[in-house]
């Protein structure tokens, strides 16, 4: 059984911004509606919120979850993509979530059963206190956001302690990997296996640097075909609990795990 009872509750999480987030936020949102399921993609990012921009969502964003947890209807706080069938966004909130951080989170699960949510998607803050902290508790799945930057895969092993402290087990989320260049990671630079050994988390995905990337960050556009859209359906895939092999139907598949995973 799930936190959120018949409902899984994923986060993204990172000990560092500027790491995509909230490109990654929508790219699996869209993958998860595309393989069947009904997913309340929440942005709790007050300050520096976005995901209504990505969305192109940003003139419909009338109320916010401080509505909600006052009482407003899902239907009035939530709105449903017109490009993502099944893809609701809930707006941040205007007032500080740890005021009252239970009810919060109970207003939160309750519109997403309003709107028969199989997923429930967290956008979360940077910083691993305050509401991200609060809400490693409640989440099913913490995907530990990290590029292969030395601060960034720095604030993911410390994240990975926190979530052990927790109870939980951490899954690496790599974005924006750079693979101009296959060979230097077999000759001397940092490989994706030695970023899970470093920071001691299992894999879960590897979103490759591309200007279907691009794309997504900027504009919240994810083109069905393509291997960015790929990666994304791949990683919705082993967040449903199915057996997907990293790179799975990718170019160069066999050369990719070799260079990047060692095998």
């Amino acid at each position: 059984m799930s936190a959120g009872g018949n409902m899984t509750v994923a986060g993204l999480f990172s000990g560092k911004g500027g790491v995509g987030r909230s490109n990654l936020a929508v790219g699996l949102s869209v993958a998860l509606c595309r393989k069947g399921e009904r997913v309340l993609l929440a942005d709790l990012n007050s300050s520096l919120h976005c995901l209504d921009y990505l969305l192109g969502m940003e003139d419909r964003m009338l109320f916010g979850l401080s509505d909600l947890y006052k009482g407003a209807s899902p239907e009035k706080v939530f709105s449903e993509s017109e490009r993502t069938k099944g893809l609701f966004l809930c707006p941040p909130p205007e007032e500080d979530f740890c005021t009252d951080p239970e009810g919060y989170w109970a207003a939160l699960k309750q519109g997403a059963a309003a709107v028969e949510a199989s997923f429930l998607l967290l956008d979360l803050p940077a910083t691993m206190t305050g509401i991200s902290a609060f809400l490693l508790e409640k989440t099913d799945i913490p995907l530990s956001v990290t590029t292969g930057e030395k601060a960034a895969l720095f604030g993911a092993e410390a994240f990975e302690a926190q979530a052990r402290a927790a109870g939980k087990q951490a899954r690496l989320l790599v974005n924006r990997l750079d693979m101009t260049d296959l060979s230097s990671y077999r000759n001397g630079r940092e490989s994706v296996k030695q970023w899970i050994d470093r920071t001691h988390t299992p894999l879960v995905g590897v979103v490759p640097e591309s200007y279907e990337l691009f794309r997504c960050s900027e504009e919240g556009r994810i083109e069905e075909a393509g291997e960015t859209a790929l990666c994304f359906l791949n990683i919705a895939s082993r967040l449903k609990g199915e057996e997907v092999p990293l790179f799975s139907g990718m170019r160069e598949e066999k050369k990719l795990r070799r260079s990047l995973l060692g095998f």
